[in-house]
């Protein structure tokens, strides 16, 4: 009888990270929607999704640190245009929010598209705001399921634009928003 309470809370200790749900929940509508006012003033939405992460070391801090995650999706109508980001210590990501200005934990975050004539692209030198949170992220990013994200936030950019045969560029502040589940490669 004096045995059971130690046995009970070794057993709760051994085997408390074996109740982590691994892989994405079940998502309505999958997909980040980037948002943008262009340069004639009109609210633009584009679609992104097919997400996959590796474990590429694109990012990865230093030698000997845990490989980093690269994860890389695609505009929904638009297959050539990506957006993409590094997570560099999945060691240290857990399912609570990220800030996007963490390097330490998101970097490298590229976003291209198009919409009629013009282009988009992520200006880095502007800083992001938001967060983002996981969910499932299991084995650093490289558990088989793979994982999910809720993206929630904002970056500068460039709008490049040509008509008639000018190109004009603008600034101008993405909107990052929706939930995307990340197959792992």
């Amino acid at each position: 009888m004096s045995y059971k309470l130690p046995t009970v809370v070794l057993c709760l200790f051994l085997f408390a990270c074996e109740d982590q749900i691994c892989g994405p929940a079940e998502i309505a509508s999958p997909g980040i929607h980037v948002s943008y006012t262009n340069a004639a003033g009109e609210e633009i939405t584009l679609g992104y999704g097919e997400f996959n992460a590796s474990p590429n070391n694109d990012c990865t801090p230093n030698v000997g640190d845990t490989t980093s995650i690269t994860v890389d999706g695609r505009q929904v109508d638009e297959r050539s245009f990506h957006l993409a980001f590094c997570l560099p210590r999945p060691q240290s990501i857990s399912t609570s929010s990220i800030l996007l200005s963490n390097a330490d934990l998101f970097t490298e975050l590229y976003v291209n598209g198009t919409s009629g004539n013009c282009t988009i692209r992520v200006d880095r030198k502007k800083p992001m705001n938001g967060t983002i949170t996981m969910g499932g992220f299991c084995d650093n990013g490289t558990h088989a399921g793979g994982f999910s994200m809720v993206f929630d936030g904002d970056v500068g950019g460039i709008e490049k634009c040509e008509i008639d045969g000018i190109e004009n560029e603008t600034e101008i502040r993405i909107s990052l928003s929706g939930e995307i589940s990340v197959d792992k490669l």
